[in-house]
């Protein structure tokens, strides 16, 4: 078997895994699995937009792709266009797409118009990147030596939370 390489939740419970073997639906109690696409998903970003399409980056590919929940429709999102070995991506509130492209060592904007600009310019920590959480003010970033905030600027500061043992 495949390995799941990432998961999404709709609003209505259904999980979506990409794998090495396809892309997956999963009902929200889990009884029933099927297979929307057999392409090969390396893909460790997916996320749904505001317009409740699933969007997954492709790492190989340098691409995020589009894909219809309801008909495992695929299609490009962007390609190329400042994406290199994109390995995460969310939403923020108002529609933009940040993407963490590890190849180029920044985390990008696309606004809904897909024109761009990079939003972090190379923090530091990439290349380890676990998670974005974008909210209303800016976006939260875990990574795999802390967490980090930015603002809508791009401005940014390291989080630190209490100590070990004293």
């Amino acid at each position: 078997g495949c390995q799941a390489m990432s998961l999404a939740i709709s609003s209505d419970g259904t999980a979506y895994a990409t794998s090495p073997c396809g892309l997956y639906r999963l009902s929200s109690d889990g009884s029933t699995e099927t297979q929307l696409s057999s392409t090969r998903f390396f893909s460790r970003g997916l996320a749904f937009g505001p317009d409740g399409n699933l969007y997954a980056s492709m790492y190989m590919n340098n691409a995020i792709l589009k894909i219809d929940p309801s008909s495992g429709a695929i299609s490009n999102y962007v390609e190329g266009n400042g994406l290199y070995a994109p390995i995460d991506l969310a939403f923020t509130p108002d529609g933009d797409l940040l993407v963490v492209s590890s190849g180029s060592l920044n985390i990008l904007r696309y606004h809904p118009d897909l024109s761009h600009e990079v939003f972090i310019e190379n923090p530091g920590f990439v290349q380890g990147v676990k998670a974005l959480w974008p909210t209303a003010t800016g976006v939260y970033v875990l990574y795999s030596g802390g967490a980090a905030y930015f603002n809508q600027d791009g401005v940014g500061e390291l989080l630190v939370f209490g100590s070990f043992g004293g």
